[in-house]
């Protein structure tokens, strides 16, 4: 589920899956290694994770709600192709955040896949680390 690279500066801990118990292996990998080190999904793991949830960002519907790797999503506000031209445009999500016991929202502009577009934050959300960094 989850292996080790070592570079030239920096150790990369690799997600050969996306799943709650590889997230777990990969904090206590993360937890057991000294120096610099980053978390990153490989390429095959994020194919297969799309795949596997394939929900659109203009088919969630404002009220919706997802679970995706142990954290519940809930559309705020969906996607809107007429108010491109102002902020307003892009869907609005809201999470229970764990780490931090409170509501957070964020804004999904970088994909068109749901899941894609909130995987980091499951990632937080389940080992309170930031993934790619």
């Amino acid at each position: 589920m989850v292996r080790t690279r070592k570079n030239k500066n920096y150790t990369s801990i690799l997600l050969d899956e996306m799943s709650i118990e590889a997230f777990k292996e990969a904090k206590k990998v993360y937890d057991s290694i000294n120096g610099a080190k980053v978390i990153k999904p490989t390429k095959k793991a994020l194919q297969a994770f799309v795949k596997l949830h394939s929900v659109t960002l203009d088919t969630v519907e404002t009220g919706g709600e997802y679970k995706i790797l142990g954290t519940v999503f809930k559309v705020i506000r969906n996607l809107d192709y007429q108010r491109k031209e102002s902020n307003e445009w892009f869907p609005i999500v809201r999470y229970y955040d764990r780490t931090k016991n409170r509501y957070e929202e964020f804004g999904i502009v970088s994909t068109n896949n749901f899941a894609l577009g909130v995987h980091e934050h499951c990632f937080q959300n389940m080992t309170n680390t930031l993934l790619y960094y």
